[in-house]
């Protein structure tokens, strides 16, 4: 019989739930990549210490509901977004806020880009899908002046 002393298998190491395990390892990653960064955005190819840390992310995501209400309170903490569409859709809206403020329209070029975002480039985007934007989305952007066809608005213009 092998004798680990009084502290049992765990003096030695043993781990009794390599999940849990695992688990706290990739959450200390983000930790590490938050302390850095300022934020817990990690793209999904994004790797940490040797760990597939955007690949955790996006599982830790997809599985919010099996997720303990601890480990929900200790990724909110360091700010995590639950939802990365949501959260990009933000960003670039507020960023049309700003470039329309600043010119006076949201006829912004196609390759202009605002903060670090393709803004020209969303845009385009929207105006591509905006038969599957919300209602709300679609509202936000009209309150605006968002141009949904900047063509016909340029030739109304002259």
């Amino acid at each position: 019989m092998i004798s680990c002393g009084d502290g049992g298998l765990e003096s030695v190491g043993f781990s009794w739930d390599i999940y849990d395990d695992l688990w706290e390892e990739n959450f200390r990653a983000l930790e590490r990549f938050h302390k850095r960064k300022g934020h817990s955005q990690v793209t999904r190819d994004h790797k940490e210490s040797g760990t597939n840390l955007g690949v955790w992310v996006s599982r830790q995501r997809k599985n919010k509901t099996q997720l303990t209400a601890e480990r929900i309170d200790r990724l909110n903490t360091l700010g995590f977004v639950w939802d990365a569409y949501s959260d990009q859709w933000e960003k670039a809206y507020a960023a049309l806020l700003k470039y329309a403020k600043r010119e006076g329209n949201t006829l912004v070029p196609h390759r202009h880009s605002e903060d670090g975002i393709k803004l020209g480039v969303w845009a385009s985007t929207q105006r591509a899908v905006k038969e599957s934007l919300s209602p709300e989305r679609i509202n936000r952007l009209n309150s605006i002046g968002f141009s949904w066809d900047p063509h016909s608005h340029q030739w109304e213009k002259h």
